[in-house]
C-alpha cells in the first residue's frame, strides 16, 4: 500500500481531486470500478516496475482493498487505500468542524445542516444566478461522497474524515491544516 501511495506522491498526485482523477484515468472501461488488470496497468503507468512491486504484491493490495469481495475496486475503496491516515491533531479539528456543521446533532450532514455554516454567497455561480444555494450546497456535499453509485446526499463523520484526509495531503504541517479547517468552519 505504501509503495502505491509513494508512487502517487512521486507523480504529484497528492490531492483528493487528483486521486479521483487518477482513478478515472485508470478506469479503462468506464465502469466506475477498477478490476485487477486496470489497477495493475495503472500501477505500472505510475512507474512502478516488477522489481518495485511484483504482480503478487499488486494482487495482495487488490485483495486487501476489495472490501466487498466484488473483484473490483470502487472509488471509495481506492481512495481509502491511497490516502494516508491523519494525525490525532487533524482528526480532532475535523471532528470539531463536523460537529459544528451538524446543526441537528444527528451525526449526519445534509444541506439543511450546512445552511448558515457553509457560505455560498461569494461563489460566482451564485452571484450570477446560475445556481441556487441549495444546488451549491448539494455540490459541496457530493464532494464528500465521490462514488456516485453510493451517494445518498448525507455525509457521515467517516466520509467527512476521509475527505479531509485527502485534502490534508496538500498540507505538510499539521498547524497549516488545522488553521485551514478552523478558518473554513469559523472555529475559535
Amino acid at each position: 500500500m505504501e509503495k502505491l501511495r509513494q508512487a502517487l506522491l512521486d507523480k504529484n498526485v497528492n490531492t483528493f481531486k487528483q486521486m479521483q482523477r487518477k482513478f478515472r484515468v485508470m478506469d479503462d472501461d468506464r465502469s466506475r470500478t477498477l478490476d485487477f488488470e486496470e489497477l495493475a496497468k495503472g500501477i505500472r503507468e505510475l512507474g512502478l516496475t516488477d522489481s518495485d512491486m511484483t504482480e503478487e504484491e499488486i494482487l495482495a493490495v487488490f485483495s486487501t482493498l476489495d472490501k466487498d469481495g466484488s473483484k473490483s475496486l470502487n472509488i471509495d475503496e481506492f481512495l481509502e487505500a491511497v490516502t494516508p491516515p491523519m494525525s490525532e491533531a487533524r482528526k480532532e479539528i475535523v471532528k470539531k468542524a463536523f460537529q459544528k456543521a451538524d446543526k441537528t446533532g444527528d451525526g449526519k450532514l445534509t444541506t439543511a445542516d450546512l445552511k448558515g455554516v457553509h457560505n455560498v454567497t461569494y461563489n460566482p455561480d451564485f452571484k450570477n444566478g446560475k445556481k441556487t444555494e441549495e444546488e451549491l450546497l448539494t455540490e459541496f456535499l457530493n464532494s464528500f461522497e465521490p462514488d456516485e453509485a453510493s451517494r445518498d446526499g448525507v455525509v457521515t463523520l467517516e466520509e467527512f474524515e476521509k475527505y479531509y484526509a485527502g485534502v490534508g495531503k496538500s498540507y505538510d504541517a499539521d498547524e497549516a491544516f488545522i488553521q485551514m479547517v478552523k478558518a473554513s468552519y469559523c472555529l475559535e
